[in-house]
């Protein structure tokens, strides 16, 4: 195992794997350990199939924008808001799909955080996360994760770290 290969962050876009903290997503890509260079903004809304953009899912030249392929070798958690509009909650299903027909659900935990936004996590959040993953790593202990497949109407607010104003859950 690579300690800490994919951390938080994870956002899934048209089947794209981008890492919004950096290290890697903890997929196979061929490449050896994932690396932590970051895609730039501007790339994230590309259809995959533009001929035009094609070379960006070279995994040695762009290993955050490859194919999203469910073999994870490492324990990969991912955070998600329920109200990103640039990747929504559904891809997080698909990818939970993907990587349990693999027989890898046992490495991913997928947590989604009530809030609106892309990759806008509190630093309890963050912190939260990643020390659940040193701590997975240490002592092979599985951290809690969200059912995404199942009832969603109160989706994110077991790892919203605050609850965001506004929140009807504040009420």
């Amino acid at each position: 195992m690579r300690p800490l290969a994919g951390l938080f962050g994870m956002a899934l876009l048209a089947g794209t794997a981008v890492d919004c903290a950096g290290g890697g997503s903890g997929e196979a890509t061929g490449t050896g350990a994932p690396s932590p260079q970051h895609a730039p903004r501007r790339l994230l809304n590309v259809a995959p199939a533009d001929p035009v953009f094609v070379h960006l899912r070279d995994a040695e030249r762009h290993p955050a924008l490859v194919p999203t392929t469910g073999r994870l070798q490492d324990p990969l958690p991912t955070l998600h808001e329920t109200g990103d509009l640039t990747g929504p909650v559904s891809m997080e299903q698909q990818y939970l799909r993907r990587v349990h027909a693999l027989g890898n659900g046992h490495y991913l935990v997928q947590r989604l955080v009530r809030g609106a936004g892309h990759c806008l996590f509190s630093e309890q959040e963050l912190v939260q996360a990643r020390d659940n993953l040193v701590r997975r790593f240490s002592t092979g202990a599985r951290p809690a994760g969200e059912n995404i497949l199942g009832d969603l109407s109160d989706a994110g607010l077991l790892f919203a770290n605050p609850v965001r104003d506004g929140d009807p859950a504040q009420q």
